[in-house]
């Protein structure tokens, strides 16, 4: 797999109340800054999934605030944005 002009992804927090699921794994984030791609997590992003912040780090994930989670070439989340979310979006993402 190549990460082609992907210079980075950006994992944030679900906010669909009852989704406890992430978007991104700590073992697939592993795979991604292997390609040399920046990976950045929200803070708690993968707690309900019980992935802790220090998993992600060790694989080489930066933790971030939401801003910079959105803020990405590529934004994985696993439901749909809300309204505020969309809003954080730009043309390209």
């Amino acid at each position: 797999m190549s990460a082609g002009s992907i210079s980075s992804v950006g994992v944030p927090a679900e906010t669909k109340i009852g989704e406890h699921r992430v978007g991104l794994t700590p073992q697939l984030a592993a795979d991604i800054v292997s390609m040399g791609v920046e990976v950045r997590v929200e803070r708690g992003a993968g707690d309900g999934a019980r992935f802790s912040d220090a998993a992600y780090e060790a694989v080489g994930a930066r933790l971030v605030g939401v801003d910079e989670a959105f803020d990405a070439a590529l934004v994985l989340k696993v439901k749909e944005p809300n309204l505020e979310e969309a809003g954080r979006l730009s043309a390209g993402q």
